[in-house]
């Protein structure tokens, strides 16, 4: 990893246990694959490894965003693969917040629960790591935040085969108002730390 100016602020935002969690680093090598960051003094990793997060770094219109997956401590360094290039972060284009938080899913044609893991959430929709492949059209997928849940009809629109299962890409179905609601909160919470991450790196 090349190195960069010591000014290189980043901010890594997660959803942790239902709970919009953030902490902010610094720079100290990056490259195309990966970031390394320096924490704060005493500051500890809370991730484990393949852990989602979302970087973000900027401010206005220069903003960026990258998904990421924590890697290890190195030292005082927390290294992190990028998921994809860093890009402009756009909340108007309904983006994806990663998440690492476990859930179950029902598909339509089983009384059976599958144990998941919620990937990402949008207000449109969000992707569930499975272990075994689904066939239904239509899965429930509960889902918590600031002791509230939601259990949420969701059409399956696709699927991507996984090292550890199947993802489940799904699309939020016929929601009624509360659910609406709940979900805005949901990603609303996620991106106030977008928010207050470029009032810090401004400033």
């Amino acid at each position: 990893m090349s190195s960069e100016s010591a000014t290189s602020a980043v901010r890594v935002v997660w959803l942790q246990a239902g709970r919009s969690q953030c902490l902010d680093g610094t720079v100290a090598r990056s490259n195309n694959s990966g970031v390394a960051l320096e924490l704060p003094p005493g500051t500890q990793a809370r991730w484990q490894p393949q852990d989602r997060v979302m970087l973000v770094r900027g401010s206005g219109r220069e903003r960026l965003s990258a998904p990421a997956a924590f890697a290890m401590c190195r030292g005082e360094l927390a290294v992190f693969s990028l998921l994809r290039p860093w890009k402009a972060f756009d909340p108007r284009q309904s983006p994806r917040f990663p998440l690492h938080v476990g859930t179950r899913v029902q598909p339509d044609d089983s009384e059976s629960f599958l144990p998941g893991t919620v990937l990402d959430i949008s207000t449109g929709g969000l992707s569930v790591e499975v272990k075994v492949p689904v066939r239904a059209k239509f899965v429930q997928v509960p889902l918590w935040l600031d002791g509230y849940a939601a259990t949420l009809r969701c059409e399956v629109v696709g699927t991507t085969a996984a090292e550890t299962g199947t993802i489940l890409h799904l699309r939020f179905h016929e929601l009624e108002p509360a659910q609406a609601a709940f979900i805005r909160n949901m990603v609303r919470a996620i991106a106030e730390q977008f928010d207050t991450a470029g009032q810090k790196h401004a400033a």
